[in-house]
């Protein structure tokens, strides 16, 4: 880890948590062991998991963009991001999102890193609805009439 990163909020409360575990005489230790482990194992297989799809998505295309050098420091950037995301997320249809993300970006030119990444970000911290609403909305080639959404808005 680069001295210039700095933990975020949950790591700093994990390793409080992990660290007031160990505390307990005996069986700290073991608990924090067993809690931790188990935490970054799910993690991992979700990571894991992410690629084997992206990877399997990435061998129906036929080829990959040419990556410019400019956009290859972008690129690396944005993977990072999402690699962080899937890591996190722990709802399996948001992790697929973020799939399509990666994939389109890798299929097509990167074009503009801000745009990329805060699209990134905007998906981070949707919910699960908001992202079905959007994708509902997205599909939408006319006028929603206002009495049907609030119809919709009653039955909710």
């Amino acid at each position: 880890m680069d001295m210039k990163e700095k933990l975020t909020g949950n790591e700093k409360r994990d390793l409080a948590i992990e660290a007031g575990l160990q505390l307990i005489p005996y069986i700290g230790g073991s608990l924090a062991t067993l809690y931790f482990g188990a935490k970054e194992g799910r993690r991992f297989k979700r990571i894991e998991t992410f690629y084997k799809e992206v990877a399997t998505e990435l061998e129906k295309a036929i080829a990959l963009s040419s990556i410019s050098p400019d956009d290859e420091a972008s690129l690396i950037a944005i993977i990072e991001q999402v690699n962080e995301r899937v890591e996190m997320e722990q709802i399996e249809e948001k992790r697929r999102y973020l799939k399509n993300f990666l994939v389109n970006i890798l299929l097509h030119s990167i074009g503009n890193f801000d745009e990329k990444s805060f699209f990134l970000q905007s998906l981070g911290s949707m919910t699960y609805l908001e992202c079905e609403v959007l994708s509902g909305l997205a599909g939408q080639t006319a006028a929603v009439p206002q009495p049907t959404l609030a119809a919709a808005f009653r039955q909710i």
